[in-house]
């Protein structure tokens, strides 16, 4: 009898919303956990922003994000999460983390996690740091092909973030620096 009040519940909020109700997350430490970001692999020396869509979207679609929400982000490093606060290389604004630059110590696994008095909601994401002199830059590369001659515009793909008004970007060929010619 229970059971069949809990589905007919189920069913009548459904229709009322128009919407399928969203399953339940699970839940480890009275926080509901959200499923990991995709893994960000860098080199020593970048500047990196660690950011978390899924865990927004996932706050996002239960409608539990209120504007002024505040948010903690910790580094898991096997006793204690280490959070950061204020300025200096390391710099939390609201759901990004900012790592400038970041170092190999760096690497690891972030959360980030927002509470209020009834919810707990937390998301991850691993952040892997290579030594500049120890990594196959073929490996942490994006390859575009062109024709001598061709135009086109190259995108850097992990400077979405920053402010591009003062950005100076270093072209790599093979592994070493190259100048610009315009040629």
């Amino acid at each position: 009898m229970v059971c069949l009040v809990f589905t007919l519940a189920a069913v009548i909020t459904a229709c009322v919303s128009g919407q399928p109700m969203l399953p339940p997350l699970p839940v480890k430490d009275g926080c509901h956990q959200v499923d990991s970001e995709v893994g960000i692999f860098r080199m020593e020396g970048e500047a990196v922003i660690l950011h978390f869509p899924i865990f927004l979207g996932v706050l996002k679609a239960r409608k539990i994000l209120p504007p002024a929400a505040a948010f903690l982000i910790s580094k898991k490093n096997g006793t204690d999460a280490v959070t950061y606060q204020g300025e200096g290389r390391i710099q939390q604004h609201h759901t990004q983390l900012w790592l400038l630059p970041a170092q190999t110590s760096d690497s690891g696994e972030y959360s980030c996690t927002y509470r209020n008095e009834t919810y707990c909601v937390t998301g991850s994401i691993a952040l892997h740091v290579f030594d500049s002199d120890s990594v196959d830059m073929a490996k942490l590369s994006y390859p575009w092909t062109a024709t001598v001659g061709e135009e086109l515009t190259i995108f850097c793909p992990a400077l979405g973030s920053f402010n591009k008004s003062n950005t100076l970007i270093e072209w790599f060929k093979d592994s070493s620096l190259t100048a610009l010619t315009g040629e």
